[in-house]
């Protein structure tokens, strides 16, 4: 009742929360703000708690287990929608349509579908999306990343979709042969896939093996990947390379610097692009 009752509202959406601890943390959905940041990978999350929850990924921990084939999870919920494999269970239903899901944040994906809501906006331009997903790759229009990179021809791709239309137009014939033939010059010996380079086979190997071979040397953490490592030594050195526009203050990583934007200069970034148009 307190998102309907609560004394304090959103005035983005009009929920409302009993707390303005609550509403501050409801407001993130808003803003992108995302105050804590993972000292292991460099990931940003809005809640302390989503972050205590996040570093057991990296250590491995695996607390609640299914009682009905073993299998366990680092999260509570992880496990409760796990069960809904067995049981077949699809407690949460559309009071539209009546379409029934077993997961609440299917239901919550799927009732877009009817409200229209366009929740996740880009900081640069007025466009908006139904899905954060969507907004992600969308963000790579302005910081140019593409991280789909093609082994054949060595051109990247800002999405996986493009990356595999890319592939069927123009290497379809060099790619079956490849694998009729076993061209490919470098195979991994767990799944088989294979690749034309060395370090793209030694930079996958590791997903099977969980290597990490690079350590930091001030506190030991290790990390998969040269990059990973590179960004975690702005912790210790204190680097802040991206440096905002509008006010001169810096950030660590782009995603910080692309969520000071939206939480404190919505506003002034919304005035430009209005100015640009008169």
């Amino acid at each position: 009742m307190n998102m309907h009752t609560g004394k304090f509202k959103c005035m983005e959406c009009g929920k409302c929360y009993g707390s303005s601890r609550n509403l501050e943390v409801h407001q993130r959905s808003h803003s992108g703000e995302k105050p804590f940041e993972c000292t292991v990978c460099g990931k940003r999350l809005t809640t302390s708690y989503k972050l205590a929850v996040h570093i057991k990924t990296h250590n491995g921990e695996k607390s609640y287990e299914c009682p009905m084939c073993g299998k366990a999870f680092s999260q509570c919920g992880n496990l409760n929608r796990h069960m809904i494999t067995h049981t077949g269970d699809k407690p949460y239903q559309c009071y539209i349509c009546n379409k029934e899901f077993g997961d609440s944040s299917k239901l919550k994906v799927h009732m877009i579908v009817h409200t229209g809501e366009k929740l996740h906006k880009c900081y640069e331009c007025d466009k908006a999306f139904a899905h954060a997903a969507d907004l992600k790759v969308h963000v790579r229009i302005h910081t140019g990343d593409k991280p789909y990179e093609c082994l054949l021809c060595d051109k990247s791709f800002t999405q996986s979709s493009t990356f595999h239309q890319h592939k069927r137009r123009v290497h379809s014939d060099t790619t079956s042969e490849l694998k009729q033939t076993k061209k490919f010059k470098f195979e991994c010996t767990v799944c088989g896939k294979g690749f034309m380079k060395s370090s793209d086979l030694v930079r996958h190997s590791r997903t099977h093996s969980g290597e990490k071979p690079f350590k930091c040397g001030m506190c030991e953490k290790e990390f998969g990947r040269s990059e990973q490592l590179n960004v975690h030594m702005r912790v210790h050195t204190g680097e802040k390379p991206y440096s905002c526009s509008l006010c001169n203050e810096r950030f660590s990583q782009s995603r910080s610097l692309q969520a000071h934007k939206c939480s404190v200069h919505t506003d002034t970034v919304e005035l430009k692009r209005t100015r640009m148009f008169e």
